[in-house]
């Protein structure tokens, strides 16, 4: 006999279960992390949009960036870095590739995680 178990995520604002997407955000020196669906998402998006183009881009490695983690059943949470284990695969794998030394298992280096961000941007 097998178990299986199912997480469903819900939108902190509305309780909806579509669509819910995992938003990271960094705000007066506190982290915080909320589930939003579609509608709530724009809604915070939208309001980001006045101030945004307003503030200043820090350079260097980056803070905590308003990061998006899609909702699916199998998704794994995420680790301390805020990348989830098969993102965390894929930043070993680039490492390898670029010649920068990480361990196969354990903590990667917060440097390592933002250049991997900086040549992953969109």
């Amino acid at each position: 006999m097998a178990d299986k178990t199912v997480t469903t995520r819900y939108d902190d604002m509305d309780d909806s279960t579509e669509g819910i997407e995992r938003y990271s955000i960094s705000f007066l020196g506190k982290d915080y992390e909320i589930d939003l669906g579609p509608k709530s998402a724009k809604k915070l998006l939208d309001t980001m949009d006045l101030y945004l183009p307003k503030a200043r881009e820090l350079s260097g490695p980056p803070a905590r960036r308003l990061r998006a983690f899609p909702a699916t059943t199998s998704e794994r949470k995420p680790s301390g870095s805020g990348f989830s284990k098969e993102e965390l695969q894929a930043v070993r794998a680039w490492a390898a590739q670029e010649g920068i030394t990480v361990a196969p298992k354990g903590r990667i280096k917060a440097e390592v995680l933002a250049q991997y961000e900086e040549a992953h941007a969109s």
